[in-house]
């Protein structure tokens, strides 16, 4: 089917002729409608937006608040991406501080999620000393099992939830993921 072009505020859209020997000369029309739909698979994600025909049941809204609307859909969409850290085959919801696979969900504390977070951004294995460090803010010097303590409860939670997975493996050097 041919398609003609109309202009709305200096943007084009296109709409099927009716009558495809008819001139294809731009229509006026006072209204079309924008239907979004938010499309997310795996890491891919993208806006696509329908125009539709006018009709009398549905709110019509100003070209520039057409553009807000689609800007604050990217923005929800963005703060979404940056809240979520993929490990393996793992997700970490940081709002929400779940861990996620295909079929099951484990609610964590901020001082495991910050284990989590810290052990994933680093490339070898972290010491004992270095973890009381730079998640607790002890001194080095300090002698204490708080980081032990803390990987065997996060072990035992992640086995109970997720069957036994090896998720934080012990090294010589000390833990990683």
């Amino acid at each position: 089917m041919p398609f003609s072009k109309l202009s709305l505020s200096d943007k084009l859209f296109t709409r099927p002729c009716k009558n495809p020997a008819a001139k294809r000369s731009p229509a006026p029309v006072k209204s079309i409608i924008f239907k979004f739909f938010w499309i997310s698979h795996l890491t891919t994600s993208f806006l696509l937006i329908a125009i539709l025909p006018f009709s009398p049941r549905v709110k019509t809204i100003s070209f520039p608040k057409f553009i807000e609307k689609v800007n604050i859909l990217f923005l929800k969409q963005k703060f979404q991406d940056q809240s979520q850290i993929s490990i393996g085959k793992y997700r970490l919801d940081l709002n929400s501080r779940k861990l996620l696979n295909k079929e099951k969900s484990l609610k964590l504390t901020e001082r495991e999620t910050e284990i989590i977070i810290f052990l994933n951004n680093s490339i070898k294995s972290q010491s004992i000393e270095n973890l009381q460090n730079k998640v607790w803010g002890h001194v080095p010097d300090l002698e204490t099992h708080t980081v032990e303590t803390h990987i065997y409860r996060l072990r035992k939670k992640l086995m109970e939830t997720f069957d036994g997975d090896k998720f934080i493996i012990s090294t010589k050097e000390g833990y990683k993921i």
